[in-house]
């Protein structure tokens, strides 16, 4: 009973200096370790090099008060309330020693009740006590306390060998006598005052009970070797991590910035986005090692894309109140790095550095410096200022144009603050940025959709993924089943996602589930239309319907199984219901005649409205444009085709497109530009853009066959930009025939579909 007693005194005992300073490091799922705290103003955290690998951030947990028991399952499973109340991290691996099993590591944030654990001045003698707090993988509970004695001090010579890896060549070493096991390495070992006097490294081969442990100088060499070479990197970090938003808008050039919350997480202005659920965005280009600022370097959608500087970005959260607003991008070039968030708010008259892409100027990505010249209440919000709450700023002294909005913001450490906001001072030198406090608030806004733990989160965040890529809208279905794995919506979101039709098929065969709600039978009738099960979708959606009769997504679901006739009194009703569901509008124009002229108005007429309400609609935007086309709008129709070569860069079918709607309007320099770049996209489309040349030949023979000399205009034009068959270069060049059997020849070889 005494025993019992001193355990759940020890249990409710608040954590000492040395507990609260160690951390719980994790390098994905397999690898992890401990760390402790070296020096709190920096964020720095020590650990065991072989603990993080060869990873570039690592996960760092923190004792949580609220944790009795600390169980390693608790804060995996609750990670979401961790971030949320800074007791979970991520780390960047800033250093790493050279022979020292050391690696240090830079943290976003740290907890206000954690406090660096000291190095001791003096090493440790033969006999003094020491611990360790470390997180051993042989339990469940984490910040373990294991006490010992030092063995011995000195310099290794020969090392020690760890997983096949020669560790501590020359370096100062600690023996203690200390039982430490797997999940302890990267832990401090601290004397009776609580000094570091060094760090939990492996076990010494063959010495039973014995630890290896890495002394403190070697501890202090790592800091100081990091205090010495300061990268002095010819372009800022913080320009690095700075991107373009939006870079076809014509009212603004704006920014945005990569942190390190998560991977492909930009912070922005509320202005950079508009009304927008998906923007591209720009990333920095280098040439041999040279930043490109030149805006000629930009011009090509195509060849960013196909360089992957190009990128699009879901639009996760939004806030007009603070003017901020958060992006998801699926890929982040190599050479573009996240920078970290400040933990705290900069003082009045501490500098500061900015960067964004004015107006007026050539360059982009201009760095500029200022201070801080205030804190108080400041109304941001961009689009109805008269009737918003004012929020906490800073007005900066700092070069700014309200329509340049979303750069990033960062203290003399390189840190990010926020971004700037629209708003404009009464003069270009005053700029106005979010407090910490404010840009804490819409992280917490923007949880749901980046931290979800509910199912609906998990549907939401897969829906706006798939705005930028089928491939990414997987990873939160397949995050959502690992936490709720019963869930028969996701279930259903998953077939659609990742199966072929046949695989849908055999696992709807095997199906034991009886939907229960409303919108389970309709996930399942929108699985079954997906592999033509119309009878079994139509029951599905019926069954929906006795559950919620006013349910618009069951009733446009039904209506799409039938003809016209069948579906309008289910597509009328739904209109009723929700006038704003996009499927009504969709699935009317599906049905809708297509013969005359009136009745494609009719058909562009509903595809209007159902853009208006999904305007990242590829295939309707699409079908519209052939719509167009085929009422001789063609103007209207090359709009369209320059809006999806907006959407979808790298789809060379949409180039061609916009090259036949151009031709259509005589506007031939122009198209052979953009088959050039469908060319560049995809080589395959060759065949398909030699069709595209030799058709508007053809026609321009037809509209006056005695002109072959504007024909073989045309086909020079394109010549020029795009390879083709050295027989026909040679005809079109070949002086000793005439123009029209130059023209002849050519269209034979271009004709015959070329290799």
């Amino acid at each position: 009973m005494i025993q019992l007693i001193l355990s759940l005194a020890a249990l409710l005992a608040p954590a000492d200096a040395v507990t609260r300073g160690t951390v719980w490091v994790r390098a994905g799922d397999r690898t992890s370790g401990a760390g402790f705290v070296v020096d709190a103003e920096r964020r720095l955290v020590v650990t065991a090099r072989h603990v993080v690998g060869d990873r570039e951030t690592v996960e760092v947990f923190f004792r949580a008060p609220a944790f009795p028991g600390h169980h390693r399952d608790a804060y995996l499973s609750r990670r979401t309330d961790l971030r949320a109340s800074g007791r979970c991290v991520t780390g960047t691996v800033i250093a790493k020693g050279t022979a020292a099993d050391l690696a240090l590591v830079k943290l976003e944030s740290l907890p206000a009740d954690v406090t660096a654990i000291p190095l001791a001045e003096a090493g440790p003698a033969m006999g003094d006590a020491c611990r360790c707090v470390g997180h051993r993988h042989d339990g469940g509970e984490l910040w373990l306390r294991t006490d010992g004695v030092v063995r011995q001090v000195g310099e290794l010579r020969a090392g020690y060998d760890w997983a096949g890896v020669k560790l501590g060549v020359g370096t100062a070493e600690v023996y203690a006598q200390l039982p430490i096991d797997v999940g302890d390495s990267g832990a401090a070992v601290v004397n009776a005052r609580g000094e570091v006097i060094g760090l939990v490294s492996a076990l010494a081969g063959r010495a039973p009970a014995t630890t290896i442990v890495v002394a403190a100088d070697e501890i202090r060499k790592l800091l100081g070797s990091v205090q010495k070479a300061t990268p002095k990197d010819d372009i800022p970090r913080v320009v690095r991590a700075t991107v373009w938003v939006r870079p076809e808008a014509t009212d603004g050039r704006f920014a945005g910035v990569l942190f390190s919350w998560d991977d492909g997480l930009i912070l922005t202005s509320a202005s950079a986005v508009g009304r927008e659920e998906r923007v591209n965005v720009v990333f920095p280009m280098f040439r041999d090692g040279k930043f490109l600022a030149e805006e000629a370097e930009y011009a090509s959608r195509a060849g960013l894309h196909v360089a992957g500087h190009l990128q699009p970005a879901a639009v996760m959260h939004v806030d007009r109140e603070r003017d901020l607003a958060l992006l998801k991008v699926a890929f982040v070039p190599a050479t573009s790095k996240p920078i970290h968030l400040a933990g705290w708010d900069p003082k009045v008259g501490e500098k500061i550095l900015a960067v964004s892409h004015p107006v007026g100027v050539e360059l982009h990505w201009l760095l500029s410096a200022g201070t801080v010249r205030g804190a108080g209440k400041v109304v941001l919000h961009p689009d109805r200022p008269e009737k918003a709450p004012a929020v906490g700023c800073f007005t900066l002294q700092l070069p700014h144009q309200g329509n340049c909005s979303g750069g990033p913001v960062v203290n003399a450490e390189n840190e990010l603050i926020s971004v700037l906001a629209a708003k404009e001072g009464p003069r270009q030198e005053l700029a106005y940025t979010v407090n910490i406090e404010q840009r804490r608030k819409f992280m917490t806004g923007a949880h749901d959709l980046v931290r979800p733990y509910l199912v609906g989160h998990y549907l939401e965040m897969a829906r706006k993924y798939r705005l930028i890529s089928a491939e990414l809208a997987k990873e939160p279905i397949k995050a959502g089943l690992a936490r709720e794995p019963h869930d028969f919506r996701l279930h259903m979101e998953r077939m659609l996602a990742t199966l072929t039709d046949d695989a849908i098929r055999t696992e709807l065969a095997q199906l034991r589930y009886t939907p229960k709600t409303a919108a389970e039978f309709g996930a399942l009738g929108r699985v079954h239309r997906r592999v033509g099960d119309t009878h079994k979708a139509r029951e599905a959606f019926d069954a929906a319907l006795k559950l919620d009769p006013k349910s618009a997504a069951a009733l446009t679901g039904r209506a799409s199984l039938g003809e016209l006739a069948d579906a309008e009194p289910d597509l009328k009703a739904a209109a009723l219901i929700d006038p704003a569901h996009a499927d009504i509008y969709r699935v009317r124009a599906s049905k809708l005649p297509r013969t005359t002229d009136d009745e494609r108005q009719a058909v562009i007429d509903e595809l209007t409205r159902l853009l208006e309400l999904d305007p990242y609609d590829a295939t309707a935007r699409a079908d519209r444009a052939g719509l167009w086309t085929r009422r001789k709008e063609f103007k209207k129709a090359e709009t369209e085709f320059a809006y999806l070569t907006e959407l979808s860069p790298g789809d060379a079918k949409f180039w061609i497109w916009l090259a036949e709607a151009r031709l259509s309007q005589g506007k031939r320099p122009a198209a052979a530009t953009v088959l050039e770049t469908a060319f560049r996209l995809d080589r395959k489309q060759r065949p398909r853009i030699y069709s595209v040349v030799r058709a508007h030949a053809q026609e321009l023979l037809n509209d006056d066959p005695q002109d072959a000399a504007r024909v073989l205009a045309w086909l020079r034009l394109v010549a020029d930009r795009i390879p083709m068959n050295k027989d026909v270069h040679t005809w079109l060049v070949d002086e000793t025939m005439t123009d029209a059997e130059r023209v002849a020849k050519a269209l034979e070889r271009l004709g015959g579909g070329q290799k």
